[in-house]
């Protein structure tokens, strides 16, 4: 009896510890990332100091407190309900990317565009040499769907052969 007792909760032990972690309030379901480009009028976009520099400001300027508080505001979202990931450069361009995370899809896209609409209004009055110009907003895709659609077209490509 004592055994059957111990395989059954071992059984529901998962399905229990699944069901509490689903039901967390301040999961982190969507990503949403801004892209914008920075133009300066100097030659410092040559040199590769340039942009750690400036993605170091852009990331504690969006860190801030008060930043939270404003990016809420102007979201209509509750400051818990979203967390910036990083800010990065976008491959082989001029452009910097600002990833924001949250458990609403909309609140994290409406967060995640008026994070450069504060920091084009931050360069604009603190350094006018350098111009920020918004490209747009996306839901990136989850690395583990890209990799499973590259294994599926490797697959596929060494079944019926190259494609053209």
């Amino acid at each position: 009896m004592k055994r059957k007792v111990a395989i059954i909760a071992l059984l529901l032990l998962p399905l229990i510890i699944l069901c509490v972690l689903s039901q967390l309030p301040h999961q982190r379901r969507w990503l949403a990332m801004s892209r914008f480009k920075l133009e300066e009028g100097s030659n410092n976009l040559n040199n590769p100091y340039f942009y750690q520099q400036q993605i170091h400001t852009i990331s504690n300027l969006l860190c801030s407190s008060e930043c939270s508080n404003e990016l809420a505001g102007a979201s209509q979202v509750k400051d818990i309900d979203f967390m910036l990931m990083e800010v990065s450069p976008v491959r082989s361009t001029m452009a910097l990317s600002v990833r924001y995370a949250g458990s609403d899809s909309n609140g994290v896209e409406r967060v995640a565009s008026n994070a450069c609409v504060i920091v084009e209004r931050f360069y604009s009055t603190n350094d006018p040499t350098i111009k920020i110009t918004y490209w747009d907003t996306v839901f990136p895709e989850p690395a583990w769907r890209r990799n499973l659609e590259y294994w599926i077209w490797r697959v596929n490509r060494e079944i019926h052969g190259t494609f053209r």
